[in-house]
Formats: structure tokens, sequence, C-alpha cells
């Protein structure tokens, strides 16, 4: 909730400190599906880039096939790009 909440309510600052945040944090614990979660979130909401939040989704669901975060906003993405391709 806490993803939800910043991505709604917060700034460029926030965003850039989230995603500086959750890059050291994967470095430092790249089997925590979390961190990855977070990454794609990012590039989903704050760039607006849906492929490259899959591949970050991809990464976490390697490491956890049942990541209910990475599941879901998967298929946000997916049908962003659906959505788009269809413009």
């Amino acid at each position: 909730e806490y993803c939800a909440t910043l991505y709604t309510i917060g700034s460029k600052v926030s965003y850039d400190a989230f995603f500086s945040l959750s890059t050291r944090m994967n470095k430092l614990c790249p089997d925590r599906t979390s961190f990855l979660d977070n990454l794609g979130s990012y590039w989903l909401v704050v760039q607006g880039n849906a492929k490259k939040a899959i591949r970050f989704y991809d990464k976490a669901l390697k490491i956890d096939p049942e990541d209910e975060v990475a599941i879901r906003n998967r298929k946000i993405a997916e049908r962003r790009i659906a959505a788009a391709k269809k413009k």
C-alpha cells in the first residue's frame, strides 16, 4: 500500500528517491522480490514504460513464481501495451 500511496501523492523528488533506494536495496538483497516489484512499478507508473516494467516483474517471478504484486502489475503492464497497440 505504501507504493500505491507514493504514486498517488508523490513528487518527482520522492519518485527519484524511491527508485534510488529500491535500486540500492536490490543490489544488497537480490533475492527479495519486493525491490524488483518496486523498480517495475517505478518504470510502469512514473516513466510510463510498460515493457521495461515487465522485465523487472519477470525477474521477480523467476525468484518467486507466486509473487502476487509482480503477477498483478505485470498484467496491468501487458494491458497498457495492448491498449497502446490499438491506438
